[in-house]
């Protein structure tokens, strides 16, 4: 398999701020892992996995907010699951899961992890606490091509006062 090490992420946030750009935002456009999802009988699908790879990676970007980094986003790889150019079909990476025969898709329970942090709850440790209804705003913009609360440039700048507001 492949390594986690999402000490790593945070390593290379703080020296790429550091050594090259110094005040200018930052972003992580790409970060996610190919997890087994579960799926059980009621159609929900588990993926423990990704739920603690995020947590574990979003607790390292606060850490490196904190410490002043000026990570202005965090792109999650990926919201849908894709064909992978090297590993076709046989890796999800999304947080949506893709029926590739039908084209349902399934919220899958990272996706509901990160919403419930998103509005306040408790999943996911406090990385992702307290952003009401932006989760859904991506989800709608991003997924079901239509419109909840503004554009998808809105909802992104609206995502990084999260994390601007997560790291005080």
């Amino acid at each position: 398999g492949w390594e986690i090490y999402p000490e790593g992420l945070g390593h290379f946030l703080r020296s790429i701020a550091r050594d090259y750009t110094g005040d200018l935002p930052l972003y992580v456009t790409e970060n996610g892992m190919a997890a087994p999802d579960r799926l059980l009988p009621l159609g929900q699908i588990t993926d423990d996995d990704r739920i603690d790879y995020l947590d574990c990676h979003l607790q390292v970007c606060r850490s490196a907010i904190a410490e002043g980094v000026p990570l202005k986003g965090y792109f999650t790889w990926s919201l849908l699951d894709n064909y992978e150019w090297s590993l076709g079909y046989d890796k999800r990476f999304g947080l949506v899961h893709v029926d590739f025969d039908t084209l349902t898709r399934t919220p899958k329970e990272s996706w509901h992890q990160l919403r419930a942090a998103l509005e306040g709850g408790q999943a996911l440790s406090e990385s992702l606490r307290a952003y009401p209804t932006l989760f859904d705003d991506l989800y709608c913009n991003m997924v079901a091509g239509g419109e909840r609360s503004g554009d998808l440039a809105e909802t992104m700048s609206r995502l990084a006062s999260f994390l601007e507001a997560s790291a005080k």
